[in-house]
């Protein structure tokens, strides 16, 4: 399957555009994701980061990073009960700290784009001092491959 995170759903919602992009380790598998969506004017709103290896993260504009959770260990997995210990699922397992979530999640999933210009933009916005930073990604002309 294709390691690299592409584009693969654009949405209209009430808000603006819903942008899916995702790479996948087998059919319906997700191993990366990106979802970003935009008010009409292609200005991201919010960012939700998912990496296989370490976790979820949520960017908010006006709020920053937040909401960002890693996967517990199999070991922390199977040590809730006697029945997690036969049947283990890995869920996420509590908050992680905003340099855990940009150096570990965040960048595994932008390394994985290979649009480096989007991926420098991304970037810039999610370790920015100001959370209110306005990023307009409409310059991409971004459309779902056939």
């Amino acid at each position: 399957m294709n390691k690299q995170i592409a584009l693969t759903n654009i949405k209209d919602v009430p808000f603006g555009k819903k942008y899916v992009f995702a790479s996948y380790l087998k059919t319906d598998y997700v191993d990366k994701s990106l979802v970003i969506n935009t008010d009409p004017n292609y200005n991201i709103l919010e960012m939700i980061f998912s990496s296989n290896d370490y976790g979820i993260a949520e960017w908010v504009r006006g709020k920053g990073i937040r909401d960002c959770h890693k996967w517990e260990d199999e070991d922390a997995a199977k040590d809730v009960s006697y029945l997690s210990r036969r049947y283990t699922a890995i869920i996420s397992n509590g908050n992680v700290t905003k340099d855990y979530a940009i150096n570990k999640i965040i960048s595994d999933v932008l390394n994985h784009i290979e649009d480096k210009n989007l991926c420098d933009l991304i970037f810039s916005a999610v370790t920015a001092e100001n959370p209110d930073i306005t990023i307009n990604i409409g310059s991409f002309g971004f459309t779902v491959p056939a």
